[in-house]
């Protein structure tokens, strides 16, 4: 991605607070990490389903398989 654009965002107290100690200092960048991880998820989760769609399912197997090497 290239760019950045400045949104401004509400939160509960004591998650703004939680975030601000996690960020160690820039939040921005620490939302901006998050938001992209959260984004390439649901990235890969949209992708599965086109694949089970056309293929059918997948088999605890392949899941094991998956989890075993870190992919899901």
């Amino acid at each position: 991605m290239t760019g950045t654009t400045r949104i401004s965002i509400s939160l509960p107290t004591e998650l703004a607070e939680r975030v601000r100690e996690l960020a160690g200092g820039d939040v921005s960048a620490w939302v901006a990490d998050v938001a992209a991880r959260e984004v390439r998820r649901h990235e890969a989760l949209e992708a599965v389903g086109e694949w089970e769609s056309r293929h059918g399912p997948l088999e605890a197997r392949e899941l094991d398989e998956a989890r075993a090497r870190r992919l899901v």
